[in-house]
C-alpha cells in the first residue's frame, strides 16, 4: 500500500522521479515476482536445514539454555527477517496482481531490494553458520547484555529502583550461568581448540575489569547483590539461641544477608573451569598465558580496595597453576615439564601477590592525596545519596 502510494505521489513529480509511477502489465513482472519469490522461499528453507544440522549435532545434549542462544543469536534472526519480508513482498505483490493486473514501479523496485538484500545478507551468515559448530562463538553476545544489566544499576536515574534492581540482577545472573554452560560445553571437548577458551577467557576477564570499576557506585542496599546464607560461629553464639539449638539437637538458622561477591564468584568458576580443561588437554601454554593476563585485573582491584575481590582471582590463577604441575606428575617422562609449571606455578603466585599490593599502595597514595576532612564535610552537607557523595569524593584516579 505504501509503495503505491508513493507511485501515486511520483505521478505528480517531475524529471526522472516521475517515472516510478510507470506502470506494467502482468506478463512484464510475474515472471520477476516469481523467482524472487522461489529463491527466498529456498534461502530461508536452506537456513533452518543448516540451523536444524548444527543443533542436531553439536547442540543435541545442551541445556535449553544454550540452545535458545544458539536459535537467537542475532545475526541469524537479521537474515530471517529480511528473507521473510522479501518472501512476504513478494507474495503479497502475486496476489494484488491477480486482482490489479497492473503494478507500478514503486514495488517492483522494492522487491528487486528486499531480494538482493537477501542474497548479501546470505552471504554474510553463510560462512558464520560453520562456526556454530564451535560453542563459544554463543558467547559474543553476552558482554553487551551483562554491561546493559550492570548501566541499570549504575545510572543514577535508576540505580536506586527496586525493579530495576531485580531486573539487572536477573539479567546479569543469566549471563553468568550462559558462560558457566558454555564452559561446561567447552571443558568437554574432546579436540577443542585453544581460541576457543581464550575468546570466552579474555571476555571474562574484560567484563571483570569493567564490573571492578562500577561496582563502587552501586547502591550498597538493593537487590543486585541477591543474599546468601550466613552461618553463625557457635563460639561467638548468644546464650539463649545456643541453649535452645544444644536442648533441641538442632541447627541454627542462618541469616541471608547481601552477597557482594557473587559476581566475581561465578566468573572464577568459570576461569577455573577453561583453565583446567586448557592444562588437561595439554595446552599449557594457552593457560600461563590467560593468566599473565589476569595480572592487570589483579591490580586493578587493588587500587580500587576490592581486596576480597583480588584475593579469589588471584587464587584461581594459582590453583590453575597448581593443577599443571599435578596433572604433569601424571603424565610419564614428564619431569621437565613439571619443573617449568612448578617454577609458573610460583611465579604467578608471587606477581598475583605483588600486583595486589602495588593495586592497594597505590589507592593508599591517591588518598592520601586527597583533602579528606574537606570531603567528608562536603559530603555532610550535600543533599545527595550518601553513596554517590562519598563515591564522588573517593574516586581513585
Amino acid at each position: 500500500m505504501v509503495c503505491e502510494v508513493l507511485a501515486w505521489v511520483a505521478a505528480y513529480l517531475p524529471g526522472p522521479l516521475g517515472e516510478l509511477s510507470r506502470r506494467f502489465e502482468p506478463n512484464s513482472y510475474q515472471t520477476l515476482i516469481g523467482a524472487s519469490v522461489t529463491a527466498t522461499a529456498t534461502f530461508l528453507a536452506l537456513f533452518f536445514t543448516t540451523v536444524g544440522v548444527v543443533a542436531s549435532t553439536t547442540y543435541r545434549s545442551v541445556p535449553a539454555e544454550i540452545r535458545t542462544l544458539f536459535i537467537e543469536e542475532r545475526s541469524s534472526v537479521i537474515y530471517v527477517r529480511g528473507v521473510v519480508r522479501a518472501l512476504v513482498f513478494g507474495v503479497l505483490l502475486l496476489l494484488v496482481g491477480a486482482f490489479v493486473r497492473e503494478l507500478s514501479m514503486v514495488s517492483i523496485v522494492v522487491l528487486g531490494m528486499l531480494s538482493l538484500n537477501a542474497v548479501l545478507r546470505l552471504m554474510l551468515l553463510g560462512n558464520k553458520l560453520f562456526n556454530f559448530f564451535d560453542p563459544s562463538t554463543l558467547s559474543q553476545a553476552l558482554p553487551a547484555r551483562f554491561d546493559r544489566a550492570l548501566r541499570r544499576v549504575t545510572t543514577p536515574a535508576t540505580a536506586s529502583d527496586k525493579a530495576n534492581q531485580v531486573i539487572a540482577h536477573h539479567e546479569a545472573s543469566q549471563v553468568l550461568r550462559l558462560y558457566r554452560q558454555i564452559t561446561v560445553l567447552l571443558s568437554q571437548e574432546q579436540a577443542s581448540e585453544p581460541s576457543a577458551s581464550r575468546r570466552v577467557a579474555n571476555q571474562l576477564l574484560n567484563i571483570s575489569a569493567r564490573y571492578a570499576n562500577a561496582k563502587g557506585s552501586i547502591p550498597t542496599t538493593g537487590d543486585w547483590w541477591g543474599v546468601t546464607p550466613s552461618h553463625p560461629n557457635w563460639l561467638t553464639l548468644d546464650h539463649h539461641r545456643l541453649s535452645m539449638a544444644l536442648a533441641t539437637s538442632t541447627g541454627v538458622t542462618p541469616a541471608l544477608e547481601p552477597d557482594p561477591l557473587w559476581v566475581e564468584r561465578g566468573i572464577t568458576d568459570a576461569l577455573n573451569r577453561l583453565l583446567t580443561s586448557l592444562i588437561r588437554d595439554g595446552h599449557d601454554a594457552t593457560a600461563v598465558e590467560l593468566a599473565d593476563r589476569g595480572s592487570p585485573l589483579v591490580k586493578l582491584l587493588g587500587s580500587r580496595l576490592q581486596i576480597e575481590e583480588a584475593l579469589l582471582f588471584a587464587k584461581t590463577f594459582t590453583e590453575a597453576m597448581v593443577y599443571a604441575v599435578d596433572d604433569d606428575k601424571k603424565q610419564p617422562g614428564g619431569g621437565q615439564q613439571v619443573q617449568l609449571n612448578t617454577l609458573a606455578a610460583a611465579e604467578r603466585s608471587i606477581s598475583s601477590m605483588t600486583d595486589l599490593w602495588l593495586g592497594y599502595v597505590h589507592a593508599v597514595r591517591t588518598l592520601a592525596e586527597d583533602d579528606l576532612a574537606s570531603a567528608f564535610d562536603s559530603a555532610v552537607a550535600d543533599p545527595a545519596p550518601p553513596s554517590e557523595v562519598v563515591w564522588d569524593c573517593c574516586t581513585f584516579r
